[in-house]
């Protein structure tokens, strides 16, 4: 498998796996007991997974030949993807706290 796919698919997997950490996910909301620490943990790991996420992205842009055609249609699109997945958060987390 070339570099670009590979690293296009971590980093897909990557985002999908954020978006199942939010603070909104139920599943997420039994295993902490307490609200901070569910606020705590989502917002670590979250923060982990889409830095790794924007480094992968990064690297299968910079990876890329003429002959992904179809990852290259892709590949602009995943910063527009993570974009919204970092918003979304954002507003998960507020709404979490009461402002919204």
């Amino acid at each position: 498998m070339d570099k670009a796919k590979r690293y296009f698919y971590i980093s897909v997997v990557l985002i999908i796996i954020s978006l199942f950490l939010s603070a909104q996910n139920p599943l997420v909301e039994t295993m902490f007991g307490s609200l901070v620490s569910l606020v705590l943990i989502s917002s670590i790991l979250n923060g982990i997974l889409l830095f790794i996420a924007v480094i992968t992205t990064d690297k299968s842009i910079k990876y890329q030949t003429d002959k992904h055609k179809t990852i290259s249609k892709l590949n602009k699109l995943l910063p527009i993807a993570l974009f919204i997945v970092i918003i979304y958060h954002i507003i998960v987390i507020i709404r979490f706290f009461g402002i919204i």
